[in-house]
């Protein structure tokens, strides 16, 4: 056993440990906590800007279809926000830079199953039909494929999950949370909204 006064330079070398910083720190040293902190509100802010585009585009070109986007989108992400609390309090998750890169990509997957349903119901009415029947034939039509495009990104999700440690862990619970949510949403809320 080492005597208290052998080790107490030991420790107090440790205790003088010059503090880790980032490569490229500015010059009031930031450390590695806020740096992944100002990269989180990066993404954040980022991933708003390009869901805006996505949105005005939406409005642009479907124009009051567009606003059933924005609000099922709005939905999508109560829903999602409402989960990953809860996960948050009862098993610690916490979101990452790579989990907000999951939901962003979410927002493709989202937004992919907007277009099919609203082509299909664009077609349904150049065919002749009422828009009220062409909504639920369009959906009929587009349900088909929204799950299918969904399953496929699940089953990717479940893949890099089952495959990879750390980042891309977040990335694909991230990416399957919220491409389940997109699949509640298009059933009960999209399709009743177009209805």
């Amino acid at each position: 056993i080492q005597q208290p006064t052998a080790v107490a330079p030991a420790l107090e070398k440790v205790k003088n440990a010059p503090r880790i910083y980032l490569a490229g720190a500015d010059q009031q040293g930031r450390d590695v906590f806020s740096r992944i902190l100002e990269g989180s509100r990066v993404s954040l802010t980022v991933g708003l800007v390009g869901v805006l585009l996505v949105l005005l585009f939406m409005m642009f070109y479907y124009r009051l279809l567009g606003v059933i986007v924005a609000v099922g989108l709005t939905v999508s992400g109560a829903g999602l926000y409402a989960v990953v609390s809860l996960l948050s309090r009862t098993q610690g998750l916490a979101l990452s830079l790579s989990g907000i890169a999951g939901i962003i990509v979410s927002v493709g997957v989202t937004v992919d199953s907007y277009v099919v349903f609203f082509e299909r119901l664009k077609d349904e009415v150049r065919s002749g039909k009422t828009l009220r029947n062409s909504a639920t034939r369009g959906f009929q039509g587009a349900w088909r494929t929204i799950v299918i495009a969904d399953l496929v990104s699940l089953i990717g999700a479940l893949v890099l999950w089952y495959l990879t440690v750390g980042a891309v862990r977040g990335f694909a619970f991230f990416l399957g949370l919220s491409t389940a949510c997109d699949l509640i949403v298009a059933y009960f809320f999209t399709r009743p909204a177009v209805l």
